[in-house]
């Protein structure tokens, strides 16, 4: 597994973990739709793999990682390398990999967090090729920030660092 980091124009890629050993250079028309990808969705992570059954994933980038609460060596475990045991939708789950591969454009979905959270991501999807000509399916991803606002206070109520403070009435002191 390799991290590399791309630059292009004024876009910067994320770090890149390659699962597949066979395809660790990333191809131009793989770059190219990161990019294409990314000035749609002004991303906070990219996701790439292949149509097969399982929607198996070519690579998958740190700040998808990092948001999604994963390490690269959790995320390989967890995951089994297949985006289906990560993404769904509000109509279909199990995830069904025709439905994604329909799928063009614009859309929005949800993927499991490193605790099984699902979380709202806004995804902008676009075709690619790897170096041996198979097709490729890239992802670019950004999270609603009303979903990060909610995370964020759930982590304070967790551990505690946020607490409500009530009146002899049970009203919440302001």
């Amino acid at each position: 597994m390799s991290g590399r980091t791309y630059e292009s124009g004024q876009i910067s890629y994320e770090k890149l973990y390659i699962f597949d050993e066979e395809n660790r250079d990333i191809p131009l028309s793989a770059k190219s739709a990161m990019i294409q990808a990314m000035e749609q969705n002004d991303p906070v992570g990219i996701i790439a793999g292949y149509y097969d059954e399982k929607l198996t994933i070519w690579a998958a980038g740190s700040f998808f990682l990092e948001n999604l609460g994963y390490s690269i060596e959790n995320f390989r475990e967890l995951t089994g390398g297949s985006l289906l045991k990560i993404i769904m939708d509000d109509s279909a789950y199990p995830f069904s990999p025709e439905a994604f591969r329909k799928m063009q454009g614009k859309t929005e979905y949800y993927m499991l967090t490193r605790e099984g959270a699902p979380l709202f991501l806004r995804t902008v999807k676009s075709e690619a090729q790897d170096q041996h000509g198979r097709a490729l399916w890239v992802l670019s991803t950004r999270i609603s920030r009303s979903s990060q606002n909610l995370s964020l206070i759930n982590g304070l109520v967790k551990t505690g660092s946020w607490s409500i403070d009530y009146d002899l009435q049970g009203q919440v002191k302001k």
